[in-house]
């Protein structure tokens, strides 16, 4: 058998490159165990060819058993194939083979893929592991807003509508910073000056030594509620309201972060990025693994609720815009019709079918999403019975949205989807 499927992989695979009839996908049906490590020395050997003889053209090597996807490999860019093929892939495991072809090419470092609670797809690539933890950047910022909901729960914040000047005092004698609700710097509506420059990033030689403090002492320069203004100064501000907060607890917001959220999942967290005075960084500090990072999407997806026990309030974690950017609440980005993201090519109309994230549709997807391209996508309704969450690491200065989830869920990116969007800090 192991001769026989060798000479049958080589057979087919070194036609497919020779002979320029690129097939998207060539199949071995075998009614016997494969050996993983017999066909990593031949793909191994098929590649090394391959590079030799600089062949053009793509095939992906699929071995099956029983209709279960035992191994399978890509010689060549899938990406280059023509948009005609790529119905005849219709496999799932063959549309997630093209995503993650996609986000490695620019540096991608994972993909994974959670149907149902279970990881269904998972690879990584550019020297990374699973046990590898990657920078999120900004997609740090979604946790906050579970955080909140935990802090309402334990009737440490009345509800999203508290004056934040109940806690950070100075602002109540302010004709606009009084006015500032904890929803308000959820949805970065707050109004506040932007100060990217004592304010942005994690190792910028300009920034303040206590970020927390320095946010709460910046002025509103718009009414609450009118403007979306992206930056870091809402979250910082968040962050001197939650440490005053838990202040007698003795807990800083990421002790109550992994004490609330994270240790319940079983998820933990590697490197986070602190200030000069300790106060973890909210908006952008937070190392996770893959795989502990999914678990965070899967609690959201299920309602607070993880293997069988309620860990946050269903009714509480509600994502949800604002009027100022119906794309953007509770710290996550929605993929609803008329939302804007960070940059200008981030945007949406109000009549078009669905937003910015993923054009073609599925308006209740949302996601945590970063610089590099680091995404968490939380999907309820893309099947009835398969809803999925997706992870998607790396430190990649283009990635599209809209052309990674339609490579995953079709095998194709949507039409008009920009190739090479932008992906600065989200």
């Amino acid at each position: 058998m192991k001769h026989y499927l060798r000479l049958t992989c080589l057979y087919l695979i070194t036609a497919c490159l020779l002979t320029g009839l690129f097939s998207p996908v060539t199949a071995i049906e075998s009614r016997q165990n494969v050996m993983k490590t017999d066909l990593t020395s031949l793909t191994q050997m098929i590649q090394a060819k391959v590079d030799e003889l600089k062949l053009p053209g793509a095939a992906l090597l699929v071995v099956k058993h029983d209709g279960r996807v035992l191994y399978q490999h890509t010689f060549g860019d899938l990406l280059s194939l023509s948009p005609s093929l790529a119905p005849s892939m219709a496999s799932e495991q063959l549309h997630y083979q093209l995503a993650a072809d996609y986000a490695a090419k620019d540096n991608g470092h994972a993909v994974l893929v959670m149907i149902n609670g279970k990881i269904v797809f998972e690879r990584y690539d550019n020297g990374h592991t699973a046990t590898t933890p990657h920078h999120l950047h900004s997609a740090t910022k979604t946790f906050w807003g579970p955080v909140v909901a935990a802090m309402i729960e334990d009737k440490l914040i009345s509800s999203f509508d508290e004056p934040a000047c109940e806690t950070i005092t100075e602002w109540k004698n302010d004709p606009r910073r009084s006015k500032i609700t904890v929803r308000h710097l959820l949805n970065l509506t707050a109004g506040l000056v932007q100060d990217s420059v004592n304010l942005q990033g994690h190792n910028r030689p300009t920034l303040a030594p206590d970020l927390y403090k320095h946010a709460a002492g910046l002025q509103a320069d718009k009414e609450p509620g009118e403007s979306f203004l992206y930056g870091p100064s809402c979250f910082y501000a968040l962050g001197e309201l939650m440490k005053r907060k838990l202040a007698p607890r003795k807990q800083t917001p990421l002790e109550y972060l992994r004490q609330r959220i994270l240790d319940p999942i079983g998820a933990k967290h590697g490197d986070w990025v602190h200030d000069k005075s300790g106060n973890p960084h909210t908006p952008n500090g937070a190392y996770l693994t893959a795989r502990d990072w999914i678990k965070f999407g899967q609690l959201l997806l299920d309602g607070g609720r993880f293997q069988g026990r309620q860990i946050l309030k269903k009714e509480l974690l509600r994502f949800e815009g604002s009027k100022a950017n119906p794309g953007y609440g509770m710290n996550a980005w929605l993929n609803i019709p008329g939302g804007r993201g960070a940059t200008p090519n981030q945007v949406s109309n109000p009549k078009d079918k669905a937003g910015w994230i993923y054009p073609n549709g599925l308006t209740d997807i949302y996601m945590a999403g970063g610089a590099g391209g680091n995404r968490l996508y939380i999907i309820p309704s893309k099947r009835p019975s398969k809803k999925m969450v997706i992870v998607r690491s790396g430190e990649s200065p283009s990635f599209s949205d809209a052309v990674f989830l339609g490579l995953l869920f079709d095998g194709k990116a949507p039409e008009g989807a920009a190739q090479s969007a932008r992906s600065r800090p989200l």
